[in-house]
């Protein structure tokens, strides 16, 4: 009964369940090969997010200063810092002498906010009068009656990647040029 016992357990026909060392290393390799195929893409939708991402912000900007120029009934702008990768919503108001004067718009929309660091800004073309801001700062200013400058931002990354704005100068609003 002992060898009966033994030899069954031997027999070729059982065979314990389960994958071998090589069926594992063979599905290991494939899944390796698999995953670096498909890493590039993973890694060009960050970087094409990132440009997604600021294109919004700063359209959020220009449209929430066309808004704040027409509910105040005075001049707003958006002024850009083309070396420093930031932009502000910035609006006129009487200074203590009674000259108007562009104060920033502290508000979550309108206060200080930098792109990120793969992300360049700057303004392509504009009908702006000349601001006495710094060399490197522009500004595109809206007005009263929903109008605004005509100007042509570009928001470009590292990665070659770019969006074009482009504002209305009749109806002061802001879209993508040839894109979402």
């Amino acid at each position: 009964m002992g060898q009966e016992t033994t030899t069954k357990l031997q027999s070729p026909a059982i065979r314990p369940r389960g994958f071998t060392l090589i069926e594992l290393v063979a599905i290991m390799f494939i899944m390796v090969v698999l995953a670096t195929s498909v890493m590039p893409s993973f890694v060009r939708a960050g970087r094409d997010a990132q440009l997604r991402a600021s294109t919004r912000r700063v359209l959020a900007a220009l449209s929430f200063a066309r808004s704040l120029a027409v509910a105040e009934k005075t001049p707003t702008r958006v002024e850009i810092d083309t070396a420093n990768g930031v932009y502000s919503v910035a609006i006129q108001r009487p200074s203590e002498s009674g000259e108007r004067q562009f104060v920033p718009e502290m508000s979550s929309l309108g206060r200080p906010h930098a792109l990120p660091d793969t992300v360049d800004i700057r303004l392509v073309s504009s009908t702006a009068a000349p601001t006495s801001e710094p060399s490197g700062m522009d500004a595109v200013s809206f007005y009263e009656d929903g109008r605004a400058d005509e100007c042509v931002i570009l928001l470009r990354d590292h990665f070659g990647g770019e969006r074009t704005l482009v504002v209305d100068p009749l109806i002061g609003r802001a879209h993508v040029r040839g894109g979402p």
